[in-house]
């Protein structure tokens, strides 16, 4: 459990924090690190044109002009100049953006109160009201070469926050490389955003980091590469010399309905890339690296960063996914086949994807019941590991069971489809015993194979059913 103190400590420190302004900045990629083989998707903005009013409606003469190297202000309580007041004034920067690849491009601002971007004098983000500070994101596609960017943005009463950035989607260099940057649409973050700071520092002069947790997730991020073809990839973290600091950083890369983890001290790198490892990527969107904010160091002792991950091609061409299948399990179904051999000599090759379904179970003295509507199917399951199977031929204007046949206390006796199997079938009542719960309906899925197939609840977790009749559990 986190003890209120500790959540006190790291509530002052964000807030303290987010008054000196230490936050995103407009993203500038160092060349030196990116080398001659780094994706291509620079974002360089000349110096900001900057005109302040002492108005919130960018109206009549500005008070001040001047040239700000980035959109990168918290002023709180404060004026942003000299002139120009604490409340109740705007802001217009105006610059010739260069875009270095033609791709979708994000826009980022973190604003309290009003803004707006605009792109070759088309408007791309329009947030014009007081509101706290929130983060908006709005994407645009834009051809490489030079844009003209706007930004506008108003200061009502209260705190001044106007944070922008710029950053590309990502994409795949000539060298068969793919880097996902924490200011990419690529990268996915969750968590209180009062846990989370921007610093200019890592690949791209920008990380983020928070406060490590002991046990309990608090924060998390996923960098996801989309790989245009099938096959090995290496994968990379970048380390920055500041602001990661936990030694026991578990990054968990999913890939081909599998997973594996690697623990990276954090504290030991110093502006390097370092190896999660190499491993076969199917490509699709359930294909990340995993970081988060657990790390079983004491409570907010240790910094936990996020920057770029890199993703690098190991092998030539598109090669057969190693089950030589044509459909490969993903998720929990891809885990439990890629990692136990005897299941995927069982059950052999999908022969559909994964699907979800309605359906009903109920567990027995003796074993589990599962019912499917899509197949109006029902699987009687027996703790000595086999499994019968039944067409459910119960309707409603059956009763829903048997008055004469009294459960003992804390018992149950199934009824609907599951009741009329129990009751009629040969053996099924002996073997299963009473229900030790009632039956209860919910989304499960399903995935076929050519020996069997296997299936998902979320309370009983995987079973897999092989067509010898046998049949598996796991967690």
């Amino acid at each position: 459990m986190v003890s209120t103190i500790g959540i006190g400590f790291r509530r002052q420190l964000t807030r303290r924090m987010l008054r000196i302004g230490l936050l995103v900045v407009i993203l500038l990629p160092s060349l030196a690190l990116l080398g001659s083989s780094a994706v291509a998707d620079t974002v360089v903005p000349a110096t900001w044109t900057a005109e302040y009013y002492n108005n919130t409606l960018l109206a009549d003469a500005p008070g001040v002009v001047r040239n700000d190297a980035s959109i990168n202000f918290d002023w709180g309580s404060g004026s942003p100049g000299a002139g120009i007041n604490a409340d109740n004034f705007s802001v217009r920067w105006t610059s010739s953006v260069y875009f270095s690849v033609s791709q979708s491009y994000n826009f980022y601002a973190t604003v309290d109160d009003g803004v707006r971007i605009w792109v070759d004098g088309s408007l791309v983000l329009d947030k014009w009201y007081p509101q706290s500070r929130t983060t908006h994101t709005a994407t645009k596609w834009l051809a490489a070469g030079t844009h003209q960017v706007r930004v506008e943005y108003f200061e009502a009463t209260g705190d001044a926050v106007c944070i922008v950035s710029i950053a590309g989607a990502g994409a795949v260099s000539s060298a068969g490389e793919i880097i996902v940057d924490d200011q990419s649409s690529h990268f996915i973050w969750g968590g209180p955003s009062s846990g989370w700071y921007g610093r200019s520092y890592g690949y791209g002069s920008h990380l983020y980091w928070t406060w490590n947790s002991y046990s309990t997730q608090y924060h998390w991020g996923k960098w996801f590469p989309y790989v245009p073809t099938a096959g090995n990839w290496e994968a990379y973290v970048y380390i920055p010399s500041r602001y990661h600091g936990t030694k026991h950083a578990t990054y968990t890369i999913y890939h081909n309905g599998t997973s594996n983890s690697t623990v990276i001290n954090q504290n030991i790198y110093y502006n390097q890339w370092v190896s999660l490892g190499t491993y076969y990527f199917a490509g699709g969107a359930g294909e990340y690296v995993f970081l988060n904010d657990v790390t079983g160091e004491t409570y907010g002792t240790r910094f936990v960063g996020f920057d770029a991950v890199k993703f690098v091609r190991r092998d030539g061409g598109s090669p057969v996914p190693p089950s030589g299948c044509t459909i490969t399990p993903i998720l929990g179904f891809g885990r439990i086949w890629s990692t136990y051999s005897s299941v995927r000599a069982k059950l052999g090759c999908p022969t559909a994807v994964e699907a979800s379904v309605w359906a009903a179970e109920e567990t027995f003295q003796g074993g589990y019941m599962l019912w499917r509507q899509d197949t109006t199917f029902i699987y009687a399951l027996y703790n000595s590991g086999t499994w019968q199977g039944f067409d459910d031929t119960w309707t409603d204007s059956e009763p829903d069971f048997d008055g004469t046949i009294v459960a003992p206390s804390g018992l149950y006796q199934p009824v609907r489809g599951f009741g009329k199997v129990w009751r009629l079938q040969p053996g099924v009542r002996t073997t299963l015993g009473w229900g030790t719960t009632e039956e209860r309906g919910f989304t499960g899925s399903v995935q076929p194979f050519s020996g069997g197939l296997m299936f998902w609840s979320n309370v009983q977790g995987i079973f897999v059913l092989y067509n010898d009749g046998t049949w598996q559990r796991y967690y």
